[in-house]
C-alpha cells in the first residue's frame, strides 16, 4: 500500500505542476468566463489541447482533464476551491488508477487492468 500511495503521490504532484506551469505559462491558453467561474483551456506547443478545467477565486475547481500530445485522455481530477475532493483517474497504456479524496486527504485507491470486465448499473 505504502508504494502504491508513492505512486499516486507522484501522479497528483505531476498533474499539479501541469496546472502550475500552464497558469503561469499561459502564452497557449484561452480563459472564458461563465458566470462566477473562468473556463480554463491550456495547449500543447503542437496547438492540441493540454488541459481543460474551470478557476473560482484563482484556484482549480471542478473537473479538470488531462491530455497527451496526441490528445489522449491521460487524467481526470475533481477540485473544490483548489482542494483535491472526490474521484481522480489517471489512464497509462492498459491500467487505470483511481484516487478518492477528501478535502485534500486520499481516502481509497484502485488500480484496474483496461482489459478486466465490469458490470456498471
Amino acid at each position: 500500500m505504502r508504494d502504491m500511495k508513492n505512486v499516486v503521490a507522484f501522479m497528483v504532484f505531476f498533474l499539479m505542476g501541469v496546472v502550475l506551469y500552464a497558469q503561469e505559462n499561459n502564452e497557449r491558453a484561452k480563459f472564458e468566463k461563465k458566470g462566477d467561474l473562468v473556463e480554463a483551456t491550456y495547449y500543447h506547443e503542437n496547438g492540441n489541447v493540454s488541459q481543460t478545467g474551470f478557476i473560482k477565486n484563482k484556484k482549480p475547481h471542478g473537473v479538470w482533464k488531462a491530455y497527451d500530445m496526441q490528445g489522449k485522455k491521460i487524467a481526470q481530477a475533481q477540485y473544490v476551491e483548489g482542494r483535491k475532493d472526490g474521484k481522480w483517474f489517471f489512464w497509462k497504456e492498459d491500467k487505470l488508477t483511481e484516487v478518492e479524496y477528501k478535502q485534500n486527504d486520499i481516502v481509497v485507491v484502485n488500480d484496474y487492468k483496461m482489459t478486466d470486465s465490469y458490470a456498471i448499473n
